[in-house]
């Protein structure tokens, strides 16, 4: 690899910030907890120690194309293997357990980190038309609906709706005014829906006959109880 590369400011602030992070740890009161964080929420200095190798590999080894295809396949095959370890553990555990998967152990970071990859994986699949992508496109996004993460069903319906326009845009040249017509009749479909959902008495009444899994997505209350401590975070964020 070439050593100018290391001569990049980002580059010696990264390098500078983990060496720092390197003599906290070492100096650390818990020096344990310091080197391996959270189990629910990594971080620590291993986790940052892998952060900035991925970063150098970035930057030093992957040139060409060839190099990153060969990456995100590797990145498709890690995925779909965390994604079918997700669902042998939902069956294990019963239909209303959420999927963490024993690489990520919390439900939310499996979801993160499925929700930027499906739609990779899915873009192979209509490039190579390979029915592997497309079984290994399947298998991650029934891992996401087993995390049962809000956040991350919101994200993958945005995507789709940003996947769709672009593919449309770019495979039948339609014109500007038709994707802007289309995206905003999508985008208030979802609205209407979700909002005759939680406030209408025919959307109460369909709730009841659905399974108790979707009171999480569904149920007013549910949803404030759980937005209450992250709006509180931003607030005191704001603040400070």
């Amino acid at each position: 690899f070439k050593i100018k590369n290391l001569e990049d400011p980002i580059a010696l602030s990264l390098l500078l910030f983990w060496i720092i992070m390197l003599a906290s740890t070492i100096n650390s009161v818990q020096p344990d907890f310091s080197l391996w964080g959270n189990i629910y929420k990594n971080q620590g200095l291993m986790t940052w120690t892998h952060y900035l190798l991925f970063f150098f590999l970035l930057i030093l080894f992957l040139r060409g194309k060839k190099h990153w295809s060969f990456l995100m396949h590797i990145a498709i095959f890690t995925g779909t293997l965390v994604g079918l370890i997700a669902i042998f553990q939902l069956m294990q555990h019963g239909a209303g357990s959420r999927a963490a998967s024993a690489t990520l152990n919390n439900s939310n970071y499996l979801a993160a980190y499925l929700v930027p990859l499906i739609p990779i994986t899915f873009s192979f699949f209509l490039k190579k038309h390979s029915y592997i992508l497309g079984i290994a496109a399947a298998i991650q996004f029934l891992a996401l609906l087993g995390t049962q993460t809000r956040g991350a069903y919101l994200g993958i319906i945005i995507a789709g709706i940003v996947f769709a326009i672009l593919y449309l845009a770019y495979t039948r040249k339609l014109p500007k005014r038709k994707l802007f017509f289309w995206t905003a009749v999508s985008l208030f479909a979802i609205v209407a829906a979700f909002y005759l959902l939680l406030n209408t008495n025919i959307g109460q009444s369909f709730q009841q006959k659905l399974p108790d899994s979707t009171d999480r997505f569904l149920e007013t209350k549910s949803i404030l109880n759980s937005a209450a401590p992250r709006i509180e975070a931003w607030q005191a964020g704001g603040k400070g």
